[in-house]
């Protein structure tokens, strides 16, 4: 997911050595394309943001599943 989110990275098929290679081989030829500033990284992916996701996903679950 984050690949797709952030454009920092290749996907292939799991068991696909040779797309490995392909990807591995790319990103290390550009590897400016790969680059992101790390604080925005940490506030979309860190701890904090997946635990106040989950947070609110859980919250909104119990009020559509029990009420408010």
């Amino acid at each position: 997911q984050p690949v797709h989110q952030t454009g920092m990275g290749q996907v292939f098929s799991p068991g696909d050595s040779q797309a490995l290679a392909e990807a591995i081989d790319h990103m290390l030829s550009k590897p400016e394309k790969y680059h992101r500033d790390p604080k925005e990284l940490v506030q979309r992916f860190g701890s904090a943001r997946i635990a106040q996701d989950y947070e609110d996903l859980f919250i909104r679950l119990i009020q559509e599943n029990w009420g408010k």
